[in-house]
């Protein structure tokens, strides 16, 4: 009996030690709010770290990146401990931390250990002072970036976040970077001003140190280019027409690139050279508002037909842009249907006017079949559209795919959009390739391999034998 309760008091004896090992717990206490694979720490400030343990009876030790215990006193790096008796505490306290202080420190207690990231950083301080700066179009310009820190910052240059490298272009880049006692200078020269050049350029300054990989840090610089020349449009239409139906409200807009920012009038066309400016003329036809690049107005009988000329204008001159106001109407079949280009399986149609177009196009239906006596309530239908346009008619592309191949299919389209349909096109005849040409490409493809696999098979033997008669000629047994 008495060997019975030793046995059972040396198991709760056991289980209280090792359940004490259990609860033991080490903790850092960090200055931040969340998780991160280092704790950022600017040059020359204080910086501290708790260390905590439950058992008050540890003995809690930190050690430097170098593996070395921090002392209590008398250095810039010190520990102070604290205990009570809910725990022990071991404060890291950096007095003013240095970037050579950047490293992993580790709180240390009864073989226990957390480690810390520290991550010391003379934050980039730029010395540049022209964040704007305008120059003619045509010209070249300069824009400078001056920064110093420690670690000493990387620049480079970036527009709409894509790398500047003048190695890729340079005949429209320079980069130059300088280094010296007080910093970096980069600079970039942009030749051949255009007015595309302009926009915001954006000098970035990266700080890595050499002892942590995660220990990196980006600052930028943004600098303003303003290309000063006469506005552009930039989709390059001259003259648009917009289509409207009568008594509906429509807004014109009219917005050009230029610098300095233009300035917007708006005139009707009388005549070929005769405008006449709507903010100084009323008008009993119709209703409009003018605000900057905008014209609104609601359409009506009058205002079909008409000629409203949008003008950008700044001290570098001018460019005009012409709304032609249309009446949505009824759209008709087109003259013809070429053939643009075929496959074995696919035919490119092109639906061409005579004569210019003045209807808008929303959808085209086309009906094809490749049987010559079909009704044509047979027909597969198929809805695509791609629209071009030139000077002369409006030219509709349209794909037909998943054919059979050396087919001939019979197509006719319709033409709709808000105003109504067109009747059906009459119907025209294509044909699609032969898949022989296709075989005859893939035998051609793998002869070659074939053969290319025998030469190189050939010329192997060749050196192997070449390389068995010096060795029996050469090799003395």
């Amino acid at each position: 009996m008495l060997r019975m309760n030793i046995q059972v008091l040396v198991i709760l004896l056991f289980s209280f030690t090792v359940m004490a090992k259990i609860n033991d717990i080490l903790t850092v206490e960090r200055d931040i709010a969340t998780e991160a694979e280092r704790i950022l720490v600017e040059a020359h400030t204080r910086k501290t770290f708790t260390c905590r343990s439950n058992n008050y009876k540890h003995k809690i030790q930190w050690l430097d990146p170098a593996g070395q215990p921090v002392p209590r006193t008398g250095a810039r790096v010190v520990v102070h401990h604290v205990t009570s008796r809910v725990g022990a505490a071991a404060v890291l306290v950096l007095t003013s931390a240095e970037v050579q202080d950047t490293g992993v420190w580790t709180c240390r207690a009864r073989g226990a250990s957390v480690d810390v990231a520290v991550c010391v950083i003379e934050s980039t301080v730029f010395t540049s002072s022209h964040q704007e700066l305008s120059v003619d179009e045509g010209r070249a310009a300069t824009l400078d970036c001056g920064a110093r820190g420690n670690p000493e910052p990387r620049l480079a240059w970036y527009k709409n976040d894509e790398q500047i490298f003048d190695e890729d272009n340079s005949t429209k880049y320079l980069v130059m970077n300088r280094y010296s006692t007080h910093g970096v200078q980069s600079s970039l020269t942009i030749k051949s001003l255009k007015l595309p050049d302009g926009g915001q350029y954006t000098c970035r300054a990266v700080q890595d140190h050499p002892a942590m990989e995660a220990c990196s840090v980006t600052a930028s610089f943004v600098v303003t280019l303003h290309v000063r020349a006469k506005p552009i449009f930039e989709d390059g239409d001259n003259i648009r027409n917009t289509f409207s139906k009568e008594g509906e409200r429509i807004q014109l807009n009219c917005t050009a690139n230029g610098y300095p920012p233009p300035v917007y009038s708006w005139f009707l066309e009388k005549d070929k050279d005769v405008l006449e400016d709507l903010e100084n003329t009323e008008f009993l036809d119709s209703v409009y508002n003018i605000t900057d690049s905008t014209l609104e107005m609601v359409t009506n009988a009058r205002t079909f037909g008409r000629r409203y000329r949008c003008r950008a204008s700044n001290t570098y001159g001018y460019a005009d842009k012409v709304f032609v106001i249309l009446n949505v109407e009824k759209p008709t079949v087109p003259s013809v249907i070429q053939l643009l280009n075929k496959t074995d399986n696919e035919l490119m149609l092109s639906l061409i006017w005579d004569k210019n177009v003045v209807f808008p196009i929303d959808e085209i239906l086309v009906q094809y079949t490749d049987d010559e006596f079909s009704d044509i309530s047979e027909w597969i239908h198929l809805y695509d559209i791609g629209i071009t346009t030139n000077n002369a008619s409006l030219e509709c592309q349209v794909k037909l795919k998943n054919l059979e191949s050396d087919t001939e299919y019979r197509v006719r389209v319709r033409i709709s959009n808000a105003a109504g349909q067109s009747e059906w096109s009459e119907s025209y005849s294509f044909r699609t390739n032969s898949d022989d040409l296709r075989a005859l490409t893939t035998i051609l493809e793998e002869q070659l391999s074939v053969g290319i696999y025998s030469f190189l098979l050939l010329v192997t033997v060749a050196v192997f034998a070449w390389v068995c008669c010096w060795w029996c000629k050469n090799i003395r047994w």
